[in-house]
């Protein structure tokens, strides 16, 4: 192994929390542009558009979330599992096959999403919404996500490469042009169902556009034209193990945002705007709690990935218990100041038929939080391939979700099945096997000792 390589993996043993800070810091910095972005964006549209049009303003940007949600391939847990490994083991030919393998993939899906929503997308606007104009802006947002497999993977390799603060300038620039967009249109007083579905598809077209063109700077040091890595014959041996990771984190995909996105899609259906409308602002106001999740969880994964790869248990399971520990003190202090401050601040801002979504709000927001402190735990399964487990207690998030529907599916029922689901997760899942963690760093210290 070469010296620079030498340093960089003993430099990247010392120093977790420091870098873990660091990296949320830049994220956070981003998702607070993203966030800026977002609620200034929503603020437009509930004050310039009613109820009803922003209803299926939600309906268009949610069924593709529906498509995004069903057709993910879990590329980038994919790829912060097993590029340390290949890595660890001197082997860059497997990692530039794994990376074409991404591309190949990504460039499948958009297909897919793209030949689905011409053949069914009319169908779906007339039989479905009761609304022939949302065939039009339905297609429109489907183009403007086809490729976002790609955009998923190329954030996760520069995470992985610790150039966090380039995974921040696809996301905030979408975001700032599609809050000039959706402003220029209130502006000049057009803004309708068309002009505000296409401004709010724009920032996924934005953002995946430069995460494909970063994807190029990130993957050119491993990935070469050549016959083997492109016919991927340098992952034989490895490609069980791949097709498992990539399939049950695809699962988990589904399971965990199935009662967000999947109830929203079926409060479409079953609901009316008025209702979608709700549970679309609540989902908007809930962002800050997301995007604090996806910066955190973005900054522990590769660093959980390579304390696993290098075999150091013991500081894995301290790792985890310290971190649960501030997150949970952290949570407590911003949901006790954000309480009251909603209640004030978000009457000023949106119209009063609007208001029904501040308890919707609270519910996603607490059942958001309370993934925080355990995020470690996600990348921990999917190193000791117990992913399964966690599929099978997620699941429960679809039960809820059905009872939810048979007794009459509204915004609070969505948001409630999501709480639940999320207690369950915790409870079930993530506890037990924080005790098998330290179980096994207690084994690896005293072996090691």
């Amino acid at each position: 192994m070469k010296a620079s390589e030498s340093a960089a993996i003993q430099a990247a043993k010392g120093g977790v929390f420091r870098r873990i800070a660091g990296n949320t810091g830049i994220g956070l910095i981003g998702s607070g542009v993203l966030m800026v972005g977002t609620i200034l964006r929503t603020v437009i549209l509930g004050r310039s558009l009613d109820l009803d049009t922003f209803g299926f303003v939600v309906v268009c940007t949610n069924a593709v979330l529906v498509m995004r949600l069903i057709f993910r391939v879990g590329v980038g847990e994919t790829l912060l599992r097993y590029v340390p490994d290949f890595l660890h083991n001197d082997d860059k030919e497997a990692v530039g096959s794994l990376l074409w393998l991404i591309v190949y993939l990504s460039v499948a899906v958009g297909a897919l999403m793209l030949a689905i929503v011409y053949l069914f997308g009319g169908w779906a606007a007339q039989n479905w919404y009761h609304n022939p104009e949302i065939t039009g802006p339905l297609i429109l947002a489907v183009w403007m996500s086809a490729f976002f497999t790609l955009g998923e993977a190329n954030n996760a390799l520069l995470r992985f490469r610790n150039r966090f603060h380039l995974t921040i300038i696809s996301g905030g620039v979408g975001s700032l042009v599609s809050l000039g967009l959706v402003w220029n249109y209130a502006r000049l007083g057009v803004l309708d169902l068309g002009h505000a579905v296409l401004a709010v598809a724009l920032a996924d077209g934005v953002t995946i556009g430069c995460a494909s063109l970063l994807w190029l700077f990130s993957a050119r040091i491993w990935m070469r034209p050549s016959i083997s890595q492109i016919l991927l014959k340098p992952l034989r041996g490895h490609g069980r193990k791949i097709r498992s990771t990539l399939t049950q984190t695809s699962l988990l995909g589904i399971l965990q945002s199935g009662s967000e996105v999947g109830g929203t899609f079926i409060l479409g259906v079953l609901g009316t705007p008025a209702q979608v409308a709700v549970m679309g602002m609540a989902n908007q106001l809930s962002r800050p709690i997301k995007m604090l999740q996806g910066s955190l969880g973005n900054a522990v994964t590769p660093e959980i990935h390579r304390m696993y790869a290098q075999g150091e248990y013991p500081k894995l399971a301290g790792f985890v218990r310290r971190y649960a520990l501030i997150s949970f003190v952290v949570i407590a202090v911003i949901v006790a100041v954000a309480f009251p401050l909603s209640y004030w601040l978000i009457p000023i801002v949106l119209k009063p038929e609007y208001l029904k979504a501040i308890p919707v709000f609270w519910t996603l927001a607490i059942a958001g939080a309370l993934m925080i402190p355990f995020l470690p735990l996600l990348p921990v399964a999917v190193a000791r391939h117990e992913m399964g487990q966690r599929n099978l207690v997620a699941s429960l998030r679809l039960v809820y979700l059905g009872l939810a529907s048979v007794l009459g599916l509204t915004a609070m029922g969505v948001a409630l099945s999501q709480l639940a689901g999320s207690l369950s997760v915790r409870l079930m899942n993530d506890l037990p096997l924080y005790r098998r963690l330290r179980r096994h760093g207690d084994q690896a210290g005293a072996n090691a000792s």
